[in-house]
């Protein structure tokens, strides 16, 4: 089960994942050129591991990726537009209700949190709770972004 945090983390760190895959490949290639740190002390198995470690992260990311945007894309009309804008633009609910012509500022507040409740409900749906922790637990960064929103619910 996806809690509420992990939801709102997902859709906090998705603007970053590919960001993140491309300084990944950036990594590898710099790291495959220049043969490791050290050649003499970093053997080419070694290199290879870590390359293949690289490559394995990288292909969690997006696959989590394209698990929320397969998510997203399963949504309503308006649910989606909401998770889109939160997701690539960071768009606030002020913003959000001038936008999509929504009533009051109010009512989009109360529109975002039943987009993200529809999100982590299709989200336990598609079964992706495995991946969702194992990049939890893998990624630092993801997990700081958990920590940052866990901290603000507590407030």
């Amino acid at each position: 089960m996806i809690e509420n945090t992990n939801v709102k983390t997902l859709i906090s760190a998705y603007r970053y994942i590919e960001r993140t895959c491309k300084a990944i490949d950036e990594y590898i290639y710099r790291h495959a050129i220049n043969f490791g740190p050290d050649p003499e002390t970093c053997s080419t198995q070694k290199v290879i591991n870590n390359i293949i470690d690289l490559m394995e992260r990288k292909n969690r990311l997006y696959k989590l990726k394209d698990v929320i945007d397969q998510t997203v894309d399963s949504l309503p009309l308006l649910e989606k537009q909401i998770l889109i804008m939160k997701m690539r633009f960071r768009a606030n609910a002020k913003t959000m209700q001038q936008v999509l012509k929504i009533s009051s500022e109010r009512t989009a507040f109360r529109k975002i949190e039943q987009a993200i409740e529809k999100f982590g409900v299709l989200l336990n749906k598609a079964q992706a709770t495995d991946l969702i922790n194992r990049v939890f637990t893998s990624e630092p960064w993801i997990a700081r972004i958990k920590n940052a929103i866990s901290m603000d619910a507590r407030i």
